[in-house]
């Protein structure tokens, strides 16, 4: 059977023959004439260089070849039937997977209650989920590593990247124990005048991290002072190790770690950041279409939860 050229339509053919066990009925299952299906279980033999039926005056039985040929021959067409199945359901729902990034120590509220309603819409999608800065998740995307990335308000975009809003995050203050405003709760933006900052690296979100400055100097009337820059986790260690130090994490974030020696405030105004996401906006996919769709609907929800003064 070198260069086969079994065709489905002679196997389904034979398949309904052999569950009959009469051409005739098998004809009207298959809508089709006796002659015809005649013929194409006449072609089906020619192919496999064996008799496969035989005829009597009653019914129509399998011959050992016939039988042999039966298991492959449902396998084939089940085979056949699933592909077709798959790749409607495929077209159908946008199945397929993404590569999807959240912002590292940033709120994860609003991306989380955006992917879990996406999965719960359209579970064939596979989702490949990552943590990076924001600068680096819109590079991500450019580079075509990613398909969809949380930022959190970072500026300018480069040519080609479309960007959305989702939602708002809070800002609080991080302090250790013992910080002589640590019996205030909120803090006044004001009381932070003069006080030793941490702040992340503005290489790892420039628009944020001059957002940040913009507002301690509208509400202190004076230049922030940095003594260090350090990203996340490293700059509440150092907050810790300095015992007077304090820093800026997402109010989020701060509720889902608890570090010992360390608490954390809101402020007032308490300065809100822009969380959106960012995607290609050439790109095609139907699964990427489906999750901005969910971005809309549950960004814009979210982000009436949020009240404070927008940091730019």
């Amino acid at each position: 059977m070198d260069g086969s050229s079994l065709e489905l339509r002679q196997l389904r053919t034979f398949l309904m023959v052999a569950k009959e066990g009469h051409f005739g009925r098998a004809a009207t299952r298959l809508n089709m004439t006796q002659p015809a299906v005649s013929q194409r279980i006449q072609a089906l033999e020619r192919e496999v260089g064996a008799e496969l039926l035989v005829r009597s005056a009653r019914d129509v039985q399998l011959t050992a070849t016939g039988e042999f040929l039966l298991p492959y021959a449902r396998r084939l067409v089940q085979i056949a039937d699933e592909a077709v199945r798959d790749v409607k359901t495929r077209a159908a729902t946008g199945a397929g997977k993404l590569r999807i990034a959240y912002v590292a120590h940033i709120d994860v509220a609003i991306p989380a209650t955006i992917v879990t309603e996406f999965r719960r819409r359209h579970p064939h999608v596979e989702l490949e989920t990552s943590f990076a800065y924001s600068r680096l998740n819109i590079e991500r995307v450019v580079d075509g590593e990613l398909d969809l990335a949380f930022i959190a308000t970072a500026g300018d975009f480069p040519d080609g990247i479309a960007y959305r809003p989702v939602g708002r995050g809070e800002m609080v203050a991080v302090l250790p124990v013992g910080h002589r405003l640590a019996g205030l709760d909120p803090i006044p933006a004001g009381d932070l005048r003069g006080e030793e900052l941490i702040l992340f690296p503005p290489r790892l979100n420039p628009g944020l991290a001059a957002s940040l400055r913009s507002w301690f100097t509208r509400n202190t009337a004076t230049q922030p002072k940095v003594v260090a820059y350090e990203p996340g986790d490293q700059a509440v260690e150092l907050v810790l190790r300095s015992g007077s130090a304090i820093t800026l994490t997402s109010r989020n974030y701060a509720s889902n770690v608890g570090t010992p020696g360390i608490l954390y405030r809101r402020l007032a105004p308490a300065p809100l950041f822009e969380l959106g996401v960012v995607c290609r906006q050439d790109d095609p996919s139907p699964a990427l279409a489906r999750l901005l769709q969910v971005v809309d609907e549950v960004g814009l929800r979210e982000d009436a939860r949020a009240d404070g003064e927008l940091i730019t």
